[in-house]
């Protein structure tokens, strides 16, 4: 049975969110997770995750507790020990069943170590699960962008904007393949809704302004 992302929020502490409307984009599209959980403080992770057996031995998961397995996963996220969450979250796929918000997860952790294919897979289960997720599609396109299939990164990039237009990183990674390839209108109308989008953003004015002067 698939676990509410709502539920799993409230026990990460989700509900202390002072943007509701934030909270619930990821309550919606359970992708969104993985960007939240880099941030989250450490010390709250800490607060409402007990990581410890009767024996005071680290390291002990309540694997019956689907909630408790997450939150500590997140721990061991947040404090750089990405392998060990990394079995954990695998640990809950084969006892849990495929749940959205541990496949978001383990998509970025597979990605940050290096492992594409494997963060291209996770995201596309995810996607066969939330298909209306523009986070899967986003990762999906850098994922492919990154191993050169740029037709493929393209067409998950434009999947992400029709879900949400505004996705800033969507719009300036089109801007930047568009510019590229030689299509200027187009790599300049995704620059500057970018730049729109995330006007305190350094990469994205610096670049906008550096294509601005060079196609004058």
């Amino acid at each position: 049975t698939a676990h509410d992302p709502h539920e799993v929020l409230q026990g990460l502490g989700m509900v202390g969110v002072e943007d509701a409307d934030e909270l619930g984009q990821v309550v919606t599209h359970p992708g969104r997770l993985l960007y939240h959980v880099r941030d989250f403080p450490l010390e709250l992770l800490d607060s409402i995750t007990d990581s410890s057996d009767d024996g005071g031995n680290p390291g002990h998961v309540n694997w019956r507790d689907y909630d408790h397995a997450v939150r500590y996963a997140a721990q061991l996220q947040r404090k750089g020990q990405a392998d060990a969450a990394i079995g954990v979250l695998e640990e809950i796929l084969e006892i849990s069943g495929e749940q959205p918000v541990v496949l978001a997860m383990l998509a970025g952790l597979y990605a940050e170590s290096g492992r594409a294919e494997a963060a291209y897979g996770m995201w596309q289960q995810l996607l066969l699960i939330e298909p209306a997720d523009p986070t899967g599609y986003l990762e999906s396109g850098k994922l492919m962008m990154a191993h050169r299939q740029v037709g493929g990164g393209v067409k998950n990039l434009e999947r992400a904007l029709a879900l949400d237009p505004d996705l800033a990183e969507a719009h300036f990674l089109l801007g930047t393949i568009f510019s590229t390839r030689g299509e200027q209108a187009r790599g300049l109308e995704h620059y500057r809704r970018a730049a729109s989008l995330a006007p305190r953003e350094p990469k994205v004015l610096v670049t906008l302004a550096f294509f601005l002067v060079t196609r004058e």
